[in-house]
């Protein structure tokens, strides 16, 4: 892949396929670090815990925005909210990564 093209090997882990519609296409973060919109929503996702109220919100919006037209009024609230959850720190070098060192690896 060329740098113009970024794989995201991690974008299934997410499930909801969305894509397009009013969603954002990229952030990029104060690190250096961007990514795609769904691809910066599976990392914070990955980073709550399962079944929590946060991955059931990123999946709701994310699911809203991407069939809403980007003209659309609701879409910037729901954007400001996307924003919130996904966007609020650089998933990867972030306070919520740095939160789970201490989280053991097994049960």
């Amino acid at each position: 892949p060329s740098r113009s093209e970024p794989q995201c090997p991690r974008l299934t882990t997410l499930h909801c396929g969305c894509s397009g519609g009013a969603l954002p296409p990229f952030y990029v973060f104060p690190t250096g670090l961007a990514y795609h919109a769904a691809c910066c929503a599976a990392e914070a996702f990955d980073l709550h815990p399962a079944g929590g109220v946060a991955r059931g919100r990123i999946t709701g919006i994310m699911g809203r925005l991407a069939r809403l037209k980007p003209e659309d009024s609701a879409a910037q609230a729901l954007l400001t909210q996307l924003a919130e959850e996904v966007a609020c720190e650089d998933p990867r070098n972030g306070e919520l990564l740095v939160r789970l060192v201490d989280t053991p690896y097994v049960d």
